[in-house]
C-alpha cells in the first residue's frame, strides 16, 4: 500500500514541474521488467521509438529534445508494463480498492479541514481561474499538480464504487455516494465529470436491459434524479450567479479557452505541425514546444510566464502532431484491438472504464501521461468478477 499510495496520490509531490516519481523509479522498473521476464514487452515499443526518432532527426528534428522526450516515454512504458504486471498478479483487487477510497477519503477531510488556512489551500487545492470573466476559487487537487489530474485519477475508484452501488453489491451506499461524489464537485473537472457522464450513459444503454431488471436501479434513478433536480433548484434560487453555470455559458458561447483548446484548436495546431513535416509521421517526440512555440503563444497572446508553456492539451492531437496519421491509427486500432481481445464489454466496469479513457483522450490529457497509463491498464486487464454483465444475467 505504501508503494501505491506513493504512485496514485503523491506522484508529482514536491517535485518540480513535469517530473514524476514513477520516471525516477525508471531503473528499478527496468529491472522489475527484466527480472519477471518481460523485457520484450519494453524492448519492442522503445526500438519503434528509436526508428521513428531516426526519421525525426534526418528530418530536422532537435536532438536534445527529442532524446529527452524519448526517455520521458520510454519511462512512461515501463511503468505502464510493472502496473500491468503488478495488478494481473495481484489476488485481492477489492480490498485495494477499498484501501484506495477510505485513504482519499481520508485526505478530502484534511483537505476540508485545512481549507481556511493559506497552507492548506497551497498544498492541497488548486486556485486558477477556469474561465473567462470567472473569479478563481479553490477546486481540490490533493497532492497532484492540479484538480483536473486528481479528477482523472479518480475516476477508476469513481466507476467501481458507482457500479457497486447500481448492482446492489455495496450496502453502505449512502456513504459511499459521499465518498464517490464529493471529490469529483470539490475538483470541478468539467473534462472530467462529462466524459465520465457520457461513458456511464453509453453504458447504462448498452446494458439497460440487464440493468432495468434489478431493483436497486430504481432506487438509484428516484434518489439521484431527485436530488439533482433539488440541488438545481437551490443552485438557481441562492446562487444563480455561480461558476458552474458561469463556465457552462462561456462554453456554449465560445469564449472559453479551456474547451475550445482542448476540444477544436488542439486539432487545428496538431494537424498545421504535422503538416510542416509529414501529415504521416509527424514532426516526433519534444518538437513540439520548438516548432509550436510562435504559432501557439501568437494565436492565445501568452505573455509573461504563459508565453513558456507551449503545449496541445490533448492526447490524441499530441499524438496527431508527433507521430502524424500512422501513430493516430495505430494507437486507436491498438485499443480496438484489446477492447475485443480481451471482452471488455462483458463487464460493468471494464466497459465503463474503457469508454471514459477513450473518451478523455480527444479532450485531454497529454501524450506520455503515467496516469492515463496506468488507467488503460486498469481498464483492460484489471478484472472485479462479480461486476461481469454475464452473471447478472444469469442470474
Amino acid at each position: 500500500m505504501p508503494i501505491v499510495l506513493l504512485i496514485y496520490f503523491f506522484n508529482s509531490f514536491l517535485l518540480p514541474h513535469g517530473l514524476l516519481y514513477s520516471a525516477l523509479l525508471t531503473p528499478v522498473f527496468i529491472y522489475w521488467i527484466w527480472k519477471y521476464n518481460s523485457l520484450r514487452y519494453l524492448i519492442l515499443p522503445a526500438l519503434a521509438i528509436v526508428l521513428f526518432d531516426i526519421y525525426h532527426l534526418s528530418n530536422g528534428a532537435d536532438l536534445k529534445s527529442l532524446t529527452v522526450s524519448s526517455g520521458l516515454f520510454i519511462s512512461a512504458i515501463s511503468f505502464c508494463i510493472v502496473s500491468w504486471n503488478w495488478l494481473s498478479h495481484h489476488t485481492d483487487l477489492k480490498s485495494l480498492m477499498s484501501g484506495l477510497l477510505k485513504w482519499n477519503s481520508l485526505f478530502v477531510l484534511l483537505a476540508l479541514v485545512t481549507l481556511p488556512f493559506a497552507f492548506g489551500r497551497t498544498l492541497l487545492w488548486y486556485e486558477v481561474p477556469i474561465s473567462q470573466g470567472i473569479a478563481s476559487f479553490p477546486r481540490l487537487k490533493l497532492f497532484t499538480y492540479e484538480a483536473a489530474f486528481y479528477a482523472f485519477l479518480f475516476a477508476p475508484i469513481f466507476l467501481y464504487y458507482f457500479w457497486c452501488i447500481i448492482l446492489g453489491i455495496e450496502r453502505n451506499w449512502l456513504m459511499i455516494k459521499m465518498a464517490i461524489f464529493l471529490p469529483l464537485v470539490l475538483s470541478l473537472s468539467f473534462g472530467v465529470t462529462g466524459a465520465l457522464a457520457l461513458a456511464m450513459g453509453i453504458a447504462a444503454l448498452v446494458f439497460w436491459t440487464q440493468l432495468r431488471t434489478l431493483p436497486s436501479i430504481k432506487k438509484t434513478l428516484l434518489y439521484g434524479g431527485s436530488f439533482s433536480i433539488i440541488f438545481l433548484c437551490v443552485l438557481v434560487l441562492v446562487y444563480p450567479e455561480n461558476p458552474i453555470f458561469d463556465r457552462l455559458t462561456n462554453i456554449f458561447q465560445g469564449i472559453d479557452t479551456s474547451a475550445r483548446g482542448r476540444l477544436f484548436e488542439s486539432f487545428m495546431f496538431a494537424f498545421d505541425l504535422a503538416n510542416s513535416k509529414s501529415i504521416w509521421l509527424g514532426v516526433g517526440l519534444g518538437q513540439i514546444k520548438i516548432l509550436g512555440h510562435d504559432l501557439i503563444i501568437n494565436f492565445y497572446q501568452y505573455e509573461g510566464d504563459f508565453a513558456d508553456i507551449v503545449r496541445i492539451p490533448n492526447a490524441m492531437g499530441e499524438l496527431l502532431a508527433t507521430y502524424g496519421i500512422v501513430g493516430v491509427i495505430f494507437k486507436l486500432s491498438l485499443e480496438i484491438y484489446l477492447f475485443f481481445k480481451h471482452s471488455l464489454h462483458t463487464n460493468y466496469f471494464n466497459f465503463s472504464l474503457f469508454l471514459f479513457v477513450f473518451i478523455y483522450q480527444f479532450t485531454g490529457s497529454y501524450l506520455v501521461n503515467t496516469a492515463e497509463l496506468l488507467l488503460w491498464t486498469t481498464a483492460i486487464f484489471v478484472r472485479f468478477p462479480e461486476l461481469n454483465a454475464s452473471y447478472f444475467k444469469s442470474e
